[in-house]
């Protein structure tokens, strides 16, 4: 299977779309995507940002800062930065969420 193959796209932008509505049914599909052995890292970024953002709506907001650190750091590595962006903030909405809005201000003004 070649590198970011339209089916692990199409799982992710599922995912994407799962994370608020069947947030459960979203990391079961991230899950499955990350297993893949020649996802490209902008794939697995997208899919990590989708895993944090359903770990949001189910309220474990500390694995979801995880998931949501670990798909910036993968966008990073893959040299997108307007990715990398996107998923600062939905990272910084959830450390406003919890509180710490110092955190949040800092990520979106990198």
């Amino acid at each position: 299977m070649a590198t970011g193959t339209s089916i692990s796209r199409g799982s992710v932008d599922e995912a994407h779309r799962l994370a608020q509505a069947d947030p459960a049914r979203a990391i079961q599909l991230v899950e499955r995507v990350m297993a893949e052995p020649d996802i490209d890292k902008t794939e697995q970024a997208k899919a990590m940002w989708a895993r944090g953002l359903a770990e949001r709506e189910l309220d474990l907001l500390d694995a979801s800062a995880d998931s949501l650190s670990a798909a910036i750091a993968l966008a990073e590595k893959a040299g997108d930065i307007g990715l990398s962006a996107e998923i600062k903030s939905s990272l910084a909405w959830l450390r406003a969420r919890i509180g710490e809005n110092e955190v949040a201000l800092s990520l979106i003004s990198e």
